[in-house]
Parts: structure tokens; sequence; C-alpha cells
């Protein structure tokens, strides 16, 4: 299966113009006065709803993939298609990263998927 290059690019360019006051790699999900979510995943839940769903309570969240029922990592590896290895470096990788440098990561991510599809 393909992965999902579209979607990324996506996800990048919403991310790279995330207030950094509301970008937090520390939570899946954070209540913000505009119900936004706090990192890479939290961000995908909201702007792919069909893919992902949020999941928890009391405010200990994260992301499920709605077709397999996988959660966090798992479930942004399913949703976009790609390696669970792939998906831990952007979502679980440097906790402190800023919006533009998580976005650059994401198009990193993205530069060698292309080439992996290519080949």
């Amino acid at each position: 299966m393909r992965p999902d290059i579209k979607g990324l690019v996506k996800l990048a360019g919403v991310i790279r113009r995330v207030n950094p006051k509301r970008f937090d790699m520390g939570h899946w999900w954070a209540e913000t006065p505009c119900g936004t979510s706090g990192c890479i995943a939290g961000h995908a839940s909201f702007i792919f709803p069909a893919r992902f769903k949020r999941v928890g309570k009391d405010g200990d969240y994260e992301i499920m993939h709605t077709r397999s029922g996988e959660t966090g990592s798992s479930a942004f590896a399913k949703g976009f298609r790609i390696t669970e290895a792939q998906a831990e470096h952007i979502t679980l990788g440097n906790l402190y990263r800023t919006p533009k440098i998580a976005a650059k990561e994401i198009m990193a991510l993205v530069g060698k998927l292309r080439k992996e599809v290519k080949a």
C-alpha cells in the first residue's frame, strides 16, 4: 500500500502555521480555547476525522485509527500508511519540537517516501 504523501503534506502545512503556544508534543490532545489539538497526532485527528478519533477521558486522550482500532503511533502509521518506525519518529521523537521544526520533519519523511515510491 502506498503511503499517503498528500495527507502528510497537508498535515505539515497545518502544523507549520500552528501557534507555538498551542503546540505541545508532550500531549496527544490538549484542550485549548479554540478546541484544537496539541501535538502532531492530535492535529492529524482534527484534520482527518474520518481516519482518527480521540479516545480517553479526564484529559488523558490519545488518537485511535477508526478502521483498525489501533491507538497512538500505531494509529498514525495506519492512517498515513507508513511504517511504525516512521510514525514513532514523527509522533514520539523530540517532545520539545516547535511547529516549524515538526513540519520540517514531516516534510523530510515525505521526501524519503517520494524517493521510495519512485524506486
